[in-house]
């Protein structure tokens, strides 16, 4: 990843301005600085996404802090960058979201262990019981296990035998796959998990006028607008992305 330096802009979306965007997005949502620069600059947004992802209504999350924010706009490298995005929800859970578009080796092992180093975050002299439940969720630009294909999957630790008791329902890992959106259960996109995703993989301005052509309001979008100028060795490049704050 080159060093670049990120600067944010938040304009303010005028009556049918989304209708004329064209042309293709530089720099897609599947890039994970993005990624999290949209989900921390705006708490509406990071809520949504919440909400799909754990299929619950939005009005359920009271409060979704990002606990481990990084400063925007600063330069950065990978020495110093931080893949994952920690959030306390309601005060009583924590949820680690990431994006990830190349298959690395020890990929399972690291979100593995991602999972664990939350979940051990227990103050000295605290109760066990206290401990706050986990659930690590990565969007994945490829399938997880080839043989079994799954657009989203959730793992937990569960009895060998009759692969029913659960050990713990405070442990999780989820998995959204990019790639395999034809496999949405329709509980999936009844929580518009599908919608989501497509939005992450957007190529083109004319795809995300498409987006919200059929998903809006009484004609009007409730959207948000992200201004990012990426200063790379190569050049500048402008990228505007698009994000429904309403699914």
């Amino acid at each position: 990843m080159e060093n670049y330096t990120p600067k944010f802009v938040y304009p303010l979306v005028k009556t049918d301005e989304w209708k004329k965007l064209t042309g293709e997005l530089p720099v897609k949502m599947t890039n994970d600085y993005i990624f999290r620069a949209l989900l921390q600059s705006d708490n509406e947004v990071l809520k949504h996404l919440l909400a799909s992802l754990l299929r619950v209504d939005v009005s359920t999350i009271n409060s979704a802090e990002v606990t481990n924010p990084i400063l925007l706009g600063e330069s950065i490298d990978e020495k110093t960058y931080i893949l994952d995005i920690k959030v306390m929800m309601n005060n009583n859970s924590v949820i680690n979201l990431e994006m990830q578009v190349i298959r690395q080796p020890g990929w399972n092992e690291r979100s593995l262990i991602y999972a664990c180093r939350t979940y051990d975050d227990l103050q000295r002299g605290a109760a066990y019981t206290e401990v706050k439940p986990v659930r690590q969720i990565a969007f994945c630009d490829f399938t997880l296990f080839e043989e079994y294909p799954e657009f989203y999957s959730t793992y937990k630790l569960i009895n060998e035998k009759n692969h029913k008791v659960v050990y713990t329902d405070t442990f999780t890992i989820s998995n959204v796959d990019l790639t395999r959106v034809d496999l949405a259960t329709r509980k999936d996109k009844k929580y518009g998990l599908d919608r989501w995703c497509r939005l992450f993989k957007a190529r083109s301005l004319f795809c995300c006028r498409a987006y919200f052509a059929r998903h809006c309001k009484n004609g009007h979008p409730t959207t948000l607008s992200i201004n990012i100028t990426m200063n790379c060795r190569g050049g500048g490049k402008i990228c505007i992305l698009w994000l429904m704050k309403v699914m």
